[in-house]
């Protein structure tokens, strides 16, 4: 029988996250040994299935009345090492996007400081920004935004 506590560590919403976090290194596995569009493809489908339940886990908490203490912590940690994943992923693959990622974090960071909320902007948006930064990574940046890629790397070429 469960105890209260192993009902809090163990409900549906708890559970879809530690499935998130579990999907971070299978991400980073694929997309860092992708060699072709099939391979991206393949990581784009676990963002879409990380984003699938990061959006359940919180409906099904707040539908059926199932928020947790532990699951109010842990869905934000499993946001961030999705984004922290997705950001390394990029930054090995073209070490140039670690400046980008390094100004816009520097940017939001000082806006946040001077409206008195680091992270107003990451609440109201969080869910949907992890599942486009997945996408975009994982099948949009491969080429077709030149204003990212350093001149002359095409879709489907190997920035390494």
């Amino acid at each position: 029988m469960l105890t209260p506590k192993n009902k809090e560590i163990f409900s549906v919403p708890n559970i879809m996250s530690y499935f998130r976090i579990l999907l971070i290194p299978v991400f980073v596995f694929v997309y860092l040994r992708a060699d072709s569009q099939r391979d991206y493809a393949v990581a784009g489908v676990i963002v879409a299935v990380s984003g699938l339940t990061d959006f359940l886990d919180g409906f099904i908490a707040r539908r059926f009345n199932m928020v947790t203490e532990l699951g109010k912590a842990l869905d934000p940690v499993a946001d961030k090492l999705t984004q922290a994943a997705f950001a390394l992923c990029l930054m090995l693959r073209i070490p140039q996007m670690g400046w980008l990622f390094g100004g816009a974090h520097r940017q939001r960071e000082l806006y946040g400081h001077f409206r008195g909320n680091a992270s107003a902007v990451q609440q109201k948006n969080g869910r949907f920004q992890v599942v486009w930064q997945g996408f975009d990574i994982c099948l949009f940046r491969r080429g077709v935004s030149p204003a990212v890629f350093p001149r002359g790397l095409t879709a489907g070429q190997n920035p390494r």
